[in-house]
């Protein structure tokens, strides 16, 4: 009998991917709760019949209620996303990402839910509030984890880029962005000076992680991550070069809560995980479909 898992944000970039490689391992009956504020119904049409989806809202607890009463398992990934935004709608993200994690562990743990992953970032290190909204919800997991006897993990994502992306929210969207615009041969926009780094991750390498952490013993908290830094001028000389075109960039002011480094980040070596993909690999593969 196949194990009945939750996959909330289940129709978003980071998602999709998660669903597919689900889908991959043939063992689980997926279910995708999402609201469509920014995923798409179109990511999972392709899919087939193997994924039902329910229309709800995190920050409804009829809703999440409904969609975890009978499941086994929940990947939570559903959350807004935006580290700029976050500085001028504060109390959207108290909502969405802190009641609404709430609302699924809260449900989660009356229904007997073996285990969540949620979704994390390196920005709890940081100065947004979207930073701050994660920072609270690893605490939120962390107590129902020690308190009430429900098996969490929570995955903080670096910089996660890759195919069906939208050029808008987390900073990995920096590289679609160049991508489009060095396709129709216009200056890339580099906010800041282009020193800032990052660690930029594929989110083939993201999914794999959040089925790993389902199907692994591993509780607690672990960066996913390459562990390697890359400043925003070296990005967007690497697309360059792959794409054969040359590059002009414009120089903005630095947005409002972006760090200058996300610093160094390694997995937990007890959750047992490394990314398969280098940079070059993972924009290789991702500046393809766009040909």
């Amino acid at each position: 009998m196949k194990n009945k898992i939750l996959v909330t944000g289940g129709a978003g970039f980071i998602g999709y991917h998660t669903v597919e490689k689900l889908i991959e391992k043939g063992n689980y009956e997926i279910t995708v709760f999402d609201n469509l504020s920014t995923g798409k119904i179109a990511n999972l049409f392709h899919i087939g019949q193997e994924v039902k989806f329910i229309k709800g809202d995190l920050r409804n607890p009829e809703d999440v209620s409904n969609a975890i009463k009978d499941k086994n398992y929940i990947i939570h990934l559903g959350a807004s996303l935006s580290v700029s935004e976050s500085m001028t709608k504060p109390e959207l993200y108290q909502d969405v990402n802190v009641q609404g994690t709430f609302n699924v562990l809260y449900y989660a743990k009356k229904y007997g839910i073996k285990k969540v992953v949620l979704a994390s970032t390196c920005a709890v290190d940081g100065d947004s509030y979207y930073g701050l909204t994660k920072k609270i919800t690893e605490e939120t997991a962390n107590w129902f984890t020690t308190t009430q006897n429900l098996p969490t993990v929570c995955l903080r994502y670096v910089n996660v880029y890759g195919e069906r992306q939208r050029q808008e929210g987390a900073e990995g969207a920096v590289v679609p962005a160049f991508i489009n615009t060095l396709l129709k041969y216009e200056s890339p926009i580099i906010h800041g000076d282009g020193s800032q780094t990052r660690d930029y991750v594929y989110v083939k390498d993201v999914a794999e992680a959040n089925v790993h952490a389902i199907e692994s013993d591993f509780i607690g908290i672990s960066y996913i991550a390459t562990s390697e830094e890359t400043s925003v001028t070296t990005l967007l000389l690497a697309i360059a070069s792959i794409m054969q075109r040359d590059v002009h960039p414009v120089y903005m002011a630095r947005r409002e809560g972006d760090m200058m480094s996300v610093g160094f980040h390694f997995p937990d070596e007890k959750f047992n995980w490394k990314p398969k993909y280098t940079l070059k690999q993972g924009l290789q593969n991702y500046i393809k479909k766009f040909e």
